[in-house]
């Protein structure tokens, strides 16, 4: 839960480390207008944490935001459908960056584990 007392967290980030950010924002931005398609409450929370203005990136156009949001649910999906079929399967997530909703697919039954590298 969010601490609405403690200060937000400053961000300075460029390359692909902004480029994950943007991706993150997209998921939050999706899930908060458009929650009965896509619903990432991991990305809203973090969005919400970050001292960071998004109105100044060039970069964000809805086509990103919603096409990130897309390949999100496909991927999800995949995921879902295999964690299914294979109740005690073990998912890696490679290169996460700020990846969230991978984090609410994990079962009781399942192992998660992400890995990202440092830029």
């Amino acid at each position: 839960m969010i601490n609405l007392q403690q200060s937000k967290i400053k961000v300075d980030l460029s390359g692909i480390p902004q480029t994950s950010l943007l991706i993150l924002y997209g998921r939050a931005k999706v899930s908060k207008e458009h929650g009965s398609l896509f619903n990432d409450t991991k990305a809203l929370e973090l969005v919400e944490q970050l001292d960071y203005d998004f109105s100044t990136e060039k970069a964000i156009t809805d086509y990103l935001l919603f096409a990130s949001a897309a390949r999100a649910i496909a991927i999800d999906n995949k995921v879902k459908e295999y964690i299914t079929e294979h109740p005690y399967a073990s998912v890696v997530n490679l290169g996460a960056g700020f990846e969230t909703e991978f984090i609410a697919l994990i079962t009781a039954k399942s192992t998660g584990m992400i890995l990202t590298f440092p830029s």
